[in-house]
């Protein structure tokens, strides 16, 4: 049910590659906003599957360091945070430690034979 969440990031992306009508050499949204920084404020394909790291104060020293979720959008009002929809609460949180697993990419496992 997060998909008014997704709105954002579509209309960001799409005035990225609009051009700007009273100068066609910058986007839309250059000539709004100014450059737009992918080192501060970095973008997924919406609906990534991904990790949340759990904060060491925030978890018991044997639980799970990571918490499933869905990237949402980009948290311009954070640096380098992103919106991830949590699997377990349904909730939003702004988070700056993730990790994307897409569905093409395989993660690569360790075999015995690699140990040695």
């Amino acid at each position: 049910h997060h998909w008014c969440e997704l709105i954002p990031q579509a209309t960001m992306t799409l005035n990225m590659l609009r051009p700007c009508r009273q100068n066609p050499a910058l986007s839309a949204w250059e000539a709004l906003f100014g450059a737009f920084s992918f080192d501060a404020t970095p973008l997924a394909p919406p609906g990534t599957l991904t990790f949340v790291h759990e904060k060491p104060t925030k978890r018991a020293s044997w639980a799970a360091r990571a918490t499933q979720g869905w990237y949402v959008g980009p948290a311009p009002n954070h640096y380098h945070c992103v919106q991830v929809a949590m699997k377990q609460t349904g909730a939003v949180r702004v988070t700056d430690t993730v990790t994307y697993k897409h569905h093409n990419q395989q993660i690569p496992t360790i075999t015995p034979t690699d140990r040695i």
